[in-house]
């Protein structure tokens, strides 16, 4: 936390050596490094449970091209918390987070997200929470937008969200909770709510100046 000269993680080892020297981390926290840019080879902490990401600005949670390794597999990885990574473009860069028992994932404040990534459904098939707040880009999903464990969706403060795409939706048969709160431009829920989203109990919508 505080290092605001730290440039780049380094290490010592090299990129051989997998695991690094933290083959057993569990918790990875980096808050307030601002100068800490490029990619978080997240490769090299295998058994790695929860991350959370606060004011640094690196470029996506990936390793460098020369090592090859675009689609990184963590099977313990069950949570996620990202705010304030200004260069955050995606979670791999020009690749996929395999994260099989992934359960929740919180976005804050990302620059440059437009859309949730189309593999996410894929390849987090045990995401039960999705967060996505303060977002200023941040549109839609993709056309047919299936989340099998999906259990509790939030979108706050995203002025650009605009709905679920039109003929496909909101796939998500186990959700219980949807909260939109201030997104100015949302104007309609998903088609077909009643059989895309069948568990719903608990919605939401505060602040929403275009919804009819």
């Amino acid at each position: 936390r505080s290092m605001p000269e730290w440039q780049e993680w380094y290490f010592p080892g090299g990129e051989e050596e997998e695991g690094g020297h933290f083959p057993n981390l569990c918790e990875l926290c980096l808050e307030n490094c601002p100068k800490l840019t490029g990619k978080l080879p997240l490769h090299y902490f295998p058994r790695l449970e929860r991350l959370i990401l606060q004011k640094v600005n690196i470029e996506s949670l990936a390793c460098s091209q020369e090592c090859n390794k675009f689609n990184i597999e963590l099977a313990s990885l069950r949570d996620v918390r990202i705010s304030d990574c200004l260069n955050l473009v995606c979670f791999v860069g020009g690749g996929v987070l395999l994260a099989p028992n992934l359960k929740e994932i919180s976005m804050c404040r990302f620059k440059n997200l437009w859309s949730v990534p189309e593999e996410m459904q894929a390849s987090l098939p045990s995401l039960q929470s999705l967060s996505i707040e303060g977002c200023k880009e941040f549109k839609s999903f993709p056309e047919e937008s299936k989340f099998s464990s999906l259990d509790d969706l939030k979108i706050i403060e995203c002025p650009e969200f605009v709905g679920f795409p039109h003929g496909g939706g909101l796939q998500a048969p186990n959700l219980k909770k949807m909260e939109i709160k201030e997104c100015n431009k949302f104007r309609s829920l998903p088609e077909e709510m009643h059989a895309s989203l069948p568990s719903l109990q608990s919605l939401s919508i505060e602040g929403c100046k275009e919804f009819k």
